[in-house]
Formats: C-alpha cells, sequence, structure tokens
C-alpha cells in the first residue's frame, strides 16, 4: 500500500525523486512534441494518464519516499516507448544540435511553442539555412548570443538576419568586442 501512495504522489507532482530532473522534463516534452508533429506514429503523449502509470512503475517495490531516489527515472520514462520510437524521438527532437563551429548547441522543447536553441553569434558562422527539427518540419528559434553570453538578436529566419540585420550588429558588436571574430 505505501508504494501505491508514493505513485499518488509522484502522479500528481507532490514528490519527486532525485534522480527526477531537468533530463527527465526535457524527455518528456521531447516525446511530447514528437507525438503532436507525428501524429501518425502513435507516441504516446505522457499525458496525465501515462504519466500515473510511470509514476506506479517508478514506485513499485518502494516503502518510503527516499526509496524513489535510487530509482532510475529517465530509464522508466523512456522506457514507456520501445526501441525504434526511442530512436525516433532522439533523432526528430535532438537534445542538442551541432554546430559549424564545432559546440553542441541544447535544444528547449516545449508542446506547443517552437523548439528554442542558444549560443554565440560566431557558433553560427558558416550555418547554412536556419536550423530545424523534426525531419524539417519545426524551425528553432535562436537565441543569438553576444561576447558576453546576452542575447543579441532572436529570430526563426537566420539567413534573413545575416542578410537584414547582422551588419549593424557587427558593427556595434565589433565596436565593443574587438578581439573577437566578426566575418
Amino acid at each position: 500500500a505505501a508504494h501505491e501512495e508514493l505513485a499518488a504522489r509522484v502522479a500528481s507532482g507532490e514528490l519527486r525523486p532525485k534522480s527526477w530532473d531537468e533530463s527527465v522534463d526535457q524527455w518528456v516534452e521531447r516525446g511530447r512534441c514528437v507525438a503532436d508533429w507525428f501524429p501518425e506514429r502513435a507516441l504516446i503523449r505522457y499525458d496525465a494518464d501515462d504519466l500515473a502509470v510511470l509514476a506506479a512503475e517508478i514506485a513499485q517495490g518502494c516503502a518510503r519516499a527516499s526509496d524513489l531516489d535510487a530509482r532510475p527515472v529517465l530509464d522508466i520514462v523512456r522506457g514507456a516507448l520501445d526501441w525504434d520510437q526511442v530512436q525516433f524521438v532522439e533523432r526528430m527532437a535532438p537534445a542538442h544540435l551541432a554546430l559549424p563551429s564545432g559546440r553542441r548547441m541544447p535544444v528547449e522543447y516545449a508542446v506547443g511553442k517552437p523548439p528554442r536553441g542558444r549560443s554565440k553569434i560566431q557558433d553560427f558562422y558558416d550555418f547554412a539555412g536556419h536550423p530545424t527539427v523534426g525531419g524539417g518540419r519545426q524551425r528553432l528559434v535562436l537565441e543569438l548570443l553576444g561576447p558576453n553570453f546576452r542575447p543579441v538578436q532572436v529570430t526563426d529566419d537566420l539567413p534573413g538576419f545575416w542578410e537584414r540585420l547582422y551588419p549593424e550588429v557587427k558593427k556595434e558588436l565589433k565596436r565593443r568586442y574587438p578581439r573577437h571574430e566578426w566575418r
């Protein structure tokens, strides 16, 4: 009976195991986004009922709240999908995108909103087109950061930014940060 109570508290969000971190929340959002973008794939939507079933699995065999901390939550949540579905979510909603600079840009997902990424302007030099996910179905909203890691521009049209806005932005940034590369 204790694990049922723990499962109900995990499902309601009242109790979170230590291993339920940002990576679990992002996986759930990634899965939801891919389910929305590809309804024909019939992926689980990680809705309240799905999360209740997963909470019961997380709490299985636990007698105390502290027992939950040892549970591999991400593996359990990912395990709700079969191997092919997990690989499909990984391909269509990657956690990171490789940039021409060699850096990996984290991508944040939220249902009903376009995916977002942020990195320094220089990381996007030589990027052809605009980054997308979902097999090209979803454009990323990019936060282009200056050398001080503050947003300089937010765009979903990188080629348009380079063409129309970058010449003015470049003048200002080049003056403020002369030691950085400005193409």
